[in-house]
């Protein structure tokens, strides 16, 4: 919980798509209970599709932009 308190706000969000901000919005129950749901699927060796695969994006850089 301390590592998400000390995460910058309003960053861009990692291969999950859930911005820090609400992970900070969520209280320290909510984190165990969701913790807790995803090492019970990790221990029954039950997978969920959305963990089978990944989808990246690339981004075109824009030269001199300014924001």
């Amino acid at each position: 919980m301390e590592a998400i308190k000390e995460m910058r706000d309003k960053t861009a969000t990692g291969d999950d798509a859930v911005p820090v901000d609400v992970l900070k919005l969520w209280r320290e129950e909510s984190l165990s209970l969701t913790t807790l749901l995803i090492n019970n699927k990790h221990e029954t060796r039950e997978r969920w599709k959305d963990f089978m695969k990944v989808t990246m994006t690339a981004l075109k850089k824009k030269p001199k932009a300014t924001r």
